[in-house]
């Protein structure tokens, strides 16, 4: 039975399903499906299909346990296993939903299930097909990957999110060219900068649908986040409540709760035209997440000082309701966007092996609870969220010397010829002084969140913020340590332990993709790494760097244009060690800048990394094994400065891999999608892969 529900000033019947399935992690063994229910499903199954057909059957399984996180709304990721019947690589499967409610078994294509009317797995199923479905892999030497970050419903220009679903349509048959995976590397929320018209939708939802009763809607929102601590320069209507970031995430993935499109603003019926074409892509393409700091707020633990800050502040909210008159820490905003990222995002990444980490079972013994004891947000503070932060390590942050922190939210993939490694860059940074620039995987860190090397013939590294960025740019944010925050130095290079570290890491992997967001510009870096420290034995790595940014949030004219301003200046750079003068100094030196550059301009020393001869002998242990006879290079390919999405594609019977951008064609995919740029670069060391003298 559908719920009837006052809702955007008319009386609406919901559908059973509210948001997805959202296809999450596929194994050669496992499938999982993430979805959202207005009701509370009975028995909720999963059934993986060899064919299109009713009666096709693979193998099954039952979810687990369903979350119910809101008034009317119910979570649950449901995994069904096989050991006999393993997925082969080329194949295309399908999949079903089935579950009960009040007596009643229904599908995905029932009526009222996923839209309220008539038969509704048109909503998420290609021209004619019955049920939504995917490649497992190629099964030849290709592996297409989408990836993308930044989406923001009132960001500038188009929503090139529903590209991705041209991009599947075109090649829904053709293993060789259909996107085989898609990698959200961040911002897939903005908590911090929402407009005004994007929260009185999120405030109606959170109410009517999700029960919230903090009415939070007299708070004056920009100075809850200035006492808070939160440097976000839009705060004006931050989400606060865990029901707001969970209306936000039910918002942007289906477009089942949105009021008719003549009420909306036009930039908010540019992202709602998209969202039909958003909610097929995602049921049809396996898609792992990970968080970046929007998320959250701008800027998440950018700094020790800023944690410390936005830790240990408390205040009275202004003009709260009589009931919600207790003080609360900032951080618990913090805990709340935490808590929905992990049951909107995080949950699906893991599938079943949720169940035994450590942080996903102190959820689940929480929520398996009448939702009646979390109906109030004093109660969802003191019940909930104190046991979360034990969990998650809010109280004590990740510094250097704390060897023993789990780290909950990284996580790896394991595929026949290479392994997905997915970082934790906000949770996990090493605090090296109060306004440093941290190192954005504490050092402890960085071998837990890579695990074992299984010997993959390719690792394709997920890391938000780009490894091997625009030197110019990173040099400019780094360069007053009093401006960090407002210049968003959130670099790898300006925190030089953490830096090579992260370099370390990537060398014994060999060939590796590295794919980022963030930056709100799209780019391709081709990296070769020397290592002849043991002339016996050199070593020499190769990794192709793809950046991918932004969905819906590219910079405006100004800052288009001091991107071009970068791009006929950065070419790329050279970083080398030097002997000078009983110093060994770390240089990086502009690839072919133009000759009006004056040199001081094309080479900077990184002085704040000076080691002293005489220091090396001390300083060994904390070194990463990492010597002055250890250079890389690397060249720079174009700048895309619209919305777009990318696909990388690696063809392992030559090592190429190209990054191609798309974009919808006059704004709609339903138009069609372009490519608008491509970069293709070898995984090889060449021989005119010079080493750097």
């Amino acid at each position: 039975m559908n719920l009837s529900v006052l809702l955007h000033g008319e009386q609406r019947l919901l559908p059973l399903v509210l948001c997805g399935p959202v296809l999450r992690r596929v194994t050669e063994n496992s499938v999982t499906a993430w979805i959202a229910f207005s009701v509370s499903p009975g028995v909720t199954t999963l059934t993986v299909k060899n064919s299109d057909s009713t009666n096709s059957y693979r193998f099954h399984g039952s979810a687990q346990r369903v979350l119910q996180t809101g008034q009317n709304l119910y979570l649950c990721c449901i995994t069904a296993n096989t050991t006999n019947s393993p997925l082969i690589p080329g194949e295309q499967y399908y999949y079903d939903i089935d579950f009960e409610h009040a007596g009643v078994f229904y599908h995905l294509a029932d009526n009222s299930v996923l839209t309220t009317g008539t038969s509704s797995t048109g909503a998420i199923t290609y021209p004619s097909k019955k049920f939504p479905g995917f490649i497992f892999l190629s099964g030849g030497d290709k592996l297409n990957i989408a990836h993308a970050s930044c989406r923001k419903p009132h960001g500038t220009g188009a929503d090139a999110m529903g590209a991705l679903d041209k991009l599947v349509e075109l090649n829904h048959d053709d293993p060789a060219n259909r996107p085989h995976l898609l990698c959200l590397t961040g911002d897939q929320i903005y908590a911090d900068d929402v407009s005004d018209e994007m929260l009185k939708l999120v405030r109606e939802i959170a109410i009517k649908i999700l029960g919230d009763t903090t009415n939070p809607t007299n708070i004056d929102r920009k100075l809850f986040a200035t006492k808070a601590g939160f440097s976000s320069e839009e705060t004006k209507n931050h989400l606060i409540s865990y029901f707001e970031f969970s209306a936000m995430y039910l918002l942007v993935w289906s477009d089942t709760l949105w009021p008719d499109k003549s009420k909306l603003s036009k930039e908010l019926q540019v992202f709602y035209d998209n969202l039909s074409s958003v909610r097929r892509a995602l049921a049809n393409i396996p898609t792992y997440m990970i968080f970046d700091d929007h998320e959250i707020t701008d800027d998440w633990n950018i700094t020790r000082a800023w944690f410390k800050k936005t830790e240990c502040l408390y205040f009275d909210l202004i003009n709260t309701p009589a009931d919600v008159t207790d003080k609360f820490y900032a951080h618990a905003v913090v805990a709340n966007g935490v808590l929905a990222y992990a049951l909107f995002q995080g949950w699906g990444n893991l599938g079943d092996l949720a169940d035994t980490a450590p942080v996903f079972k102190d959820i689940f013994l929480n929520f398996y609870k009448p939702w009646a004891s979390f109906l109030n947000l004093q109660k969802l503070r003191k019940g909930l969220l104190p046991k979360l932060e034990e969990t998650l390590d809010v109280q004590d942050f990740l510094t250097y010397d704390k060897t023993t922190n789990p780290c909950p939210w990284a996580f790896r993939v394991n595929y026949p010829d290479f392994q997905l490694v997915f970082l934790d860059t906000r949770m996990m940074r090493g605090y090296s002084g109060e306004t440093d620039t941290p190192a954005l995987i504490a050092r402890h860190n960085i071998a837990a969140q890579f695990g074992n090397n299984p010997q993959k013939k390719l690792t394709v590294v997920v890391a938000p913020t780009p490894v091997f960025g625009f030197d110019l740019v990173e040099w400019l944010q780094c360069l007053n340590e009093d401006k960090f925050v407002d210049r968003d130095a959130e670099c790898w290079s300006g925190n030089w332990w953490g830096y090579l570290d992260i370099q370390k890491a990537l060398v014994a992997r060999g060939k590796v993709i590295i794919l980022s967001g963030d930056v709100h510009y799209g780019f391709t870096n081709r990296v070769v790494f020397w290592d002849d420290s043991v002339p016996s034995n050199p070593k020499k790595a190769v990794f192709m760097q793809c950046c991918s940014s932004a969905l819906k949030n590219h910079p405006g004219r100004f800052d288009r244009l001091k991107l071009r301003a970068v791009e006929n200046l950065d070419h790329g750079c050279e970083m080398i060690w030097e002997n000078i003068g009983q110093k060994f100094i770390l240089k990086k030196v502009s690839l072919n800048p133009p000759n009006s550059i004056p040199y001081q301009f094309r080479v900077s020393f990184l002085t704040y990394i000076d080691v002293e001869t005489t220091d090396l002998q001390k300083l060994q242990p904390l070194l990463p094994a990492f010597t002055p006879e250890h250079v890389y290079t690397y060249t720079l390919r174009q700048i895309i400065d619209q919305n777009h999405i990318a696909l990388v594609s690696y063809d392992q019977s030559d090592e190429t891999v190209t990054q191609k951008f798309y974009v919808p064609k006059n704004g709609n995919p339903k138009n069609g999608i372009q490519s608008i740029a491509k970069y293709t670069g070898s995984l090889l060391v060449r021989l005119t892969d010079t080493k750097p003298i």
